[in-house]
């Protein structure tokens, strides 16, 4: 179960930052002024790609931004954790803020439930990168970091996350309409499952009201009806699989709560 945590930077800057006591700069701006510079698409690594975990401030424990993730979500999380990883993006110019996100899942009936999901690859800074010379080039007039030029030892590790959700978990209906639709499906460039242009890839999601798996085209919208049979919390899993049963293999899964009153 998810737990909120105190906010936390993802990473331990061993460059001393040189800040104006007047002036207050959120953490996010921060880090991207800081690491802002590199280009995240080193062709000798192999790293050509939008997003630089260290680049956001993190509350999300960072065990969820990950392919596979068993535990609980809600809407704030997914909500924060999709914020935090627009933060990440080296051009936030190519991604959706997360208040028109929300404003855009609420607009449908009451009934009406959109099925959000996001699926970004991004780097992540390594630990040695920060304590050891050969990743980065440190600008110590500017206070920031570049990269190396011809580039030596790689500073990244390669990731994943994928995180599913819905605008809100309480719902006072027992028959709910939930909407599967690509404008809420949220894939980064790299991902080839983003659409069904691999057949072996498909969206399956289990609603909780023991009918098991649906498969569902991603490239389209469709309007599932489900009915549960009395009130009480149901868990959504949401899940993109590679193969028919039963020899299913999980590309990325999650799971969220959903309340029907």
């Amino acid at each position: 179960m998810w737990h909120r945590y105190c906010l936390s930077l993802s990473l331990s800057l061993s460059l001393s930052l040189s800040l104006s006591a007047q002036v207050y700069n959120s953490p996010n701006v921060e880090l991207r002024r800081v690491l802002g510079n590199l280009s995240l698409n080193q062709y000798a690594f192999g790293t050509n790609h939008e997003f630089l975990f260290d680049m956001s401030a993190h509350v999300v424990p960072e065990h969820l931004f990950n392919p596979q993730v068993s535990d609980t979500s809600y809407s704030d999380l997914f909500f924060t954790m999709y914020e935090e990883m627009y933060y990440a993006a080296k051009d936030t110019f190519n991604f959706e803020r997360v208040h028109e996100l929300v404003q855009r899942s609420l607009k449908f009936q009451a009934d009406t439930i959109p099925i959000l999901v996001f699926n970004f690859d991004y780097l992540k800074i390594r630990d040695t990168a920060f304590k050891s010379h050969g990743y980065f080039e440190i600008d110590t007039v500017l206070d920031v970091y570049k990269d190396l030029n011809p580039p030596s030892l790689n500073p990244y590790l390669k990731k994943e996350v994928f995180a599913a959700g819905v605008p809100r978990e309480m719902q006072y209906f027992k028959n709910i309409i939930y909407r599967i639709d690509p404008a809420f499906l949220k894939f980064c460039s790299r991902n080839a499952y983003k659409a069904n242009t691999l057949e072996d890839f498909q969206l399956r999601i289990d609603f909780g009201d023991g009918n098991g798996w649906v498969y569902f085209d991603q490239s389209v919208v469709t309007n599932h009806a489900v009915v549960y049979p009395d009130s009480g919390n149901y868990a959504v899993t949401v899940q993109i699989v590679q193969g028919n049963a039963p020899n299913i293999i999980v590309i990325n899964s999650a799971i969220f709560n959903k309340a029907v009153g």
